[in-house]
C-alpha cells in the first residue's frame, strides 16, 4: 500500500505532469527547440502514477469488475461530457451540427485519434494519451493478477513492453498493432511506465536511494547511446508518437530523477508560496484540465489570432487559457463524478 508520503508526493507528480501538458500545448516544447523538446519525456510521470494509484486500488478491491469499471468510467466519463460540450459550443457558435456517419460516432467512443477532424470539433489528436490509457486500464486486472503470485512477475510486462520499444527503434512496427482502425502500439510502448509504476510502490522498501540512482545511470547511459544513433536533426517529439527505445530511456530517467530527488522536490514545493495548492488543484482536476484546456485555447485562438504576432499575446493566451481552465475544471470535475457514481450506485457487483 502507498503511505501517505508517497501519496502526497504522486499527487504532487501528476500536477506537474498535467501542468506541463498544458504548457506543451502553449508552446512550452518549441520555445527553446530542439533542447525544449525533451520536456516530452516527462509526459509517462501520467502513466507512471496512474499505475501506481490503478495497482492501490486494485490491491484494496474485492471484486475486479467494480475496480475495472471504476477505473474505466474515470476515463470514459469526463471524455464523453467534453465531447458533448464540443458540439454544444458548434451548434452555439454555428448554428448547427457537425455532419457525421456511423463509422466516426464509433471512433468518437473508442478513443481512437484517427477520428476525422472535419467532423469533429475537438482536437481528437491530444486525447491519445486517454487512449492509451484507456487500453492499458482494459488489461490491467490480468497484468496485476500476475502480482498474486509474486509482485516480481510484474516486471515480466515491463521487459516486454521495453523489448517491444526496442525492436520499433530499429524498425517500424506499428503496423503491426493496428486492429479494427485503433493504433494499440501507444498502449503496448507506454505499458511498461504504468506497471512499474505499480511495481515501485508495491515494493517501495527495496528501491532506496542508491538503487534509484543505479537505475538513473543506466538509463541515462542508455539514453546517451542511443542518442549517437538518433538522426541530429530528428526533434524528440518524433520519438514520442511512437515510442521507442531512446524516448523510453529518456522518461525513464526523467521518472527516477523525479524519484531520487523526492525529498528536496516536496521541500522546495512546500516552501514555495502557492506552489503546493496549485499543483493539488491541478491534481485533483486532471482530467478535467486535459480535456477543457485544448477546447479553451482553440477558442481563445478564434478569439485573440494567433501568438506568433508577438510576446505579448502569447503571454495574455497562456495566462488565459490556464484561468479559464480552472474555473471551468470545478463544475467538470463534479459533474463528471456525480455522473460516475451515479452509475456505479445503479450496479450491483455483489
Amino acid at each position: 500500500m502507498i503511505d501517505s508520503s508517497d501519496r502526497k508526493y504522486i499527487d504532487l507528480l501528476r500536477g506537474f505532469s498535467i501542468t506541463r501538458v498544458v504548457l506543451v500545448h502553449l508552446g512550452l516544447s518549441w520555445f527553446y527547440s530542439p533542447y525544449s523538446n525533451y520536456i516530452h519525456a516527462f509526459l509517462p510521470i501520467l502513466f507512471f502514477v496512474s499505475g501506481a494509484v490503478s495497482f492501490n486500488s486494485y490491491q484494496k478491491s474485492h471484486n475486479n469488475t467494480k475496480y475495472l469499471l471504476k477505473r474505466l468510467l474515470s476515463i470514459a466519463v469526463p471524455y464523453y461530457l467534453i465531447l458533448i460540450c464540443a458540439f454544444v459550443f458548434v451548434w452555439f457558435i454555428e448554428k448547427r451540427l457537425p455532419v457525421f456517419y456511423l463509422g466516426e460516432l464509433v471512433n468518437w467512443l473508442t478513443f481512437n485519434v484517427s477520428a476525422e477532424r472535419d467532423y469533429m470539433p475537438y482536437p481528437m489528436g491530444q486525447i491519445w494519451f486517454l487512449h492509451a490509457l484507456f487500453f492499458i486500464t482494459l488489461i490491467s486486472p490480468f497484468v496485476f493478477s500476475l502480482a498474486k503470485k509474486s509482485e516480481h512477475l510484474l516486471l515480466l510486462p515491463v521487459f516486454l513492453s521495453v523489448s517491444i520499444s526496442a525492436i520499433q527503434f530499429n524498425s517500424d512496427i506499428t503496423p503491426y498493432f493496428n486492429i479494427f482502425s485503433h493504433t494499440l502500439y501507444s498502449p503496448t510502448s507506454n505499458l511498461s511506465f504504468f506497471v512499474f509504476g505499480a511495481y515501485f510502490y508495491a515494493k517501495r522498501s527495496v528501491f532506496t536511494n542508491n538503487s534509484i540512482s543505479f537505475l538513473l545511470i543506466s538509463t541515462l547511459f542508455i539514453s546517451i547511446f542511443l542518442s549517437s544513433k538518433v538522426n541530429p536533426n530528428d526533434l524528440f517529439d518524433m520519438h514520442v508518437k511512437h515510442p521507442d527505445l531512446f524516448y523510453v530511456a529518456v522518461s525513464f530517467s526523467a521518472i527516477f530523477l523525479l524519484l531520487l530527488f523526492k525529498e528536496p522536490i516536496a521541500f522546495i514545493v512546500k516552501h514555495t508560496l502557492f506552489i503546493t495548492p496549485f499543483l493539488l488543484f491541478m491534481n485533483k482536476h486532471s482530467f478535467s484540465i486535459f480535456l477543457l484546456h485544448s477546447l479553451v485555447l482553440n477558442i481563445i485562438h478564434e478569439w485573440i489570432g494567433s501568438a506568433s504576432q508577438s510576446l505579448y499575446i502569447a503571454s495574455v493566451k497562456i495566462i488565459l487559457t490556464f484561468i479559464f481552465t480552472c474555473i471551468l475544471a470545478i463544475p467538470f470535475s463534479f459533474i463528471t463524478n456525480k455522473i460516475k457514481n451515479k452509475i456505479l450506485g445503479r450496479i450491483d457487483f455483489s
